[in-house]
């Protein structure tokens, strides 16, 4: 199953205008997604992510997924494998369960992570 997202270009997002793509809190979302553009999810999303650009996980955003991406931000609850190839930034609300790769990881203070950390530079 492929998940299609719309495309935003004609709306400004309530929260950051950054992401080509939104998912806002009231969305419940399975399925895969595959882009090279930013995405914002501050809902619920279940399946695979794969993009070539940002991804921010929003404070009250619930994600079960594996990613794929150059940049991770996540501020809300994770669970799943997160292969990141430049920088992964874990906030201090954020609650971490699974695999995560990344050359560049950054915790803070009262972040909880339950995960297996695997860090190699390129």
């Amino acid at each position: 199953m492929r998940f299609k997202f719309i495309n935003r270009k004609k709306t400004a997002l309530p929260y950051n205008s950054f992401a080509e793509y939104y998912i806002g809190p009231e969305v419940d979302v399975k399925g895969d997604c595959q882009t090279d553009q930013d995405i914002y999810i501050d809902g619920t999303f279940k399946g695979s992510i794969d993009t070539s650009g940002l991804i921010e996980l929003a404070k009250n955003s619930k994600v079960n997924a594996d990613i794929k991406a150059r940049t991770a931000i996540i501020e809300g609850y994770y669970s799943g494998k997160a292969v990141v190839s430049d920088e992964l930034h874990i906030t201090s609300c954020s609650t971490v369960n699974g695999n995560l790769q990344a050359p560049n990881l950054i915790i803070d203070k009262g972040a909880i992570v339950n995960s297996k950390i695997t860090m190699e530079r390129n």
